[in-house]
């Protein structure tokens, strides 16, 4: 009994670790190559449905119908993805342009929040500002070090990027052309392969966890973007898409949130005595927290069945592996471990 015992733990960690490594492989060699075909499957499985009721009320062949959805979702995305990036680009734009002003506006803040500091401490006059300063300047320094090589890099690729994406952006919609053409065929030789019950048994808990997981978590950012974005608006913030958006990636992170970011930001106001300022961001603070606390176990369920402080290891795992990427592909990595060897211990 006992050498059962130890056997199957033996088994279990040898599953987890084998998973990990695969894991880890597939996402750094593999994955982005996969990436417009697993996008072309989805988008498949979506339209489908679609496809199916046009050809049945007006027997329009599959291939044309198919074609004219991909081409309206297109069009639909990058109307949507083009407005969007161009209020983001004018955002950044504008920042950057007045970031001189916005620092002394800073300065003065931090002044005024010094020398409340060392009144309350009993510092010497100017004790707190010197520190923050000193600290504020390495970080500043380190900030610009990193950022203006990284940014002057990507504006030289950009070019590059954009061909690259129009590239995926065909093979995506040839793909799903192609699927969609053979779909019957293609499940019904995957479903008499001798490897459809493993495949089947993986596939089967990731639908169940990894869809779950990162459909919600699309959902409750979407959301948060939408109401920082509309509460920022209020304070007629000219930056309230940009960093609606930047909080709402923020507010994704367990244990942390966009109070992170919003209650410091409410308590300058304060300082400020901008009272109605400070007000609208608690507010906005407590209806993104609500709205993920009620979405979430609405959403999610018992399906993940991973505690906030794995996720955000897997998190800052992820990042440390894949760079900003690491952010999804962490968690998402955690749910695919978690779902191989729940559907081999079974």
């Amino acid at each position: 009994m006992e050498m059962e015992k130890t056997g199957s733990k033996v088994k279990t960690a040898l599953l987890i670790v084998g998973t990990t490594i695969a894991v880890y492989l597939f996402f750094r060699y593999a994955l982005f190559m996969f990436v417009p075909f697993i996008l072309a499957y989805f988008f498949t499985k979506l339209l489908r449905p679609i496809v199916n009721w046009i050809y049945d009320k007006i027997k329009m062949l599959r291939m044309i119908s198919t074609t004219i959805l991909l081409l309206l979702l297109v069009v639909l995305l990058g109307t949507v993805i083009f407005f969007l990036g161009k209020k983001l680009v004018e955002q950044i734009s504008r920042l950057v342009i007045n970031f001189p002003s916005y620092q002394q506006s800073i300065l003065n803040t931090f002044q005024k929040m010094s020398g409340f500091c060392d009144k309350m401490f009993g510092l010497d006059h100017g004790q707190a500002y010197a520190f923050l300063m000193e600290r504020s300047n390495t970080i500043i320094s380190n900030m610009q070090d990193k950022m203006v090589p990284a940014i002057t890099q990507q504006s030289i690729n950009i070019v590059s990027i954009t061909v690259k994406i129009l590239a995926k952006v065909g093979i995506i919609f040839i793909a799903v052309l192609m699927m969609m053409k053979d779909y019957d065929s293609y499940k019904e030789t995957y479903e008499k392969s001798r490897f459809y019950e493993d495949i089947h048994k993986v596939t089967g808990k990731l639908s169940e966890t990894g869809i779950a997981y990162i459909k919600t978590q699309a959902i409750i950012m979407l959301i948060t973007a939408t109401i920082m974005t509309c509460g920022l608006f209020l304070m007629k913030n000219n930056y309230a898409l940009l960093l609606g958006v930047l909080i709402s990636f923020l507010d994704a992170f367990p244990a942390i949130g966009c109070g992170l970011v919003l209650i410091p930001w409410a308590i300058i106001e304060l300082f400020s005595k901008n009272v109605v300022h400070a007000a609208i961001l608690i507010t906005i603070y407590l209806i993104c927290e609500l709205t993920r606390q009620f979405l979430e176990p609405k959403l999610l369920g018992d399906r993940i069945g991973i505690k906030p402080v794995f996720t955000l290891m897997a998190m800052l795992v992820g990042v440390e592996l894949f760079g900003v990427l690491g952010f999804l592909l962490g968690p998402l990595g955690l749910v695919i471990i978690l779902a191989v060897v729940k559907a081999y211990e079974s």
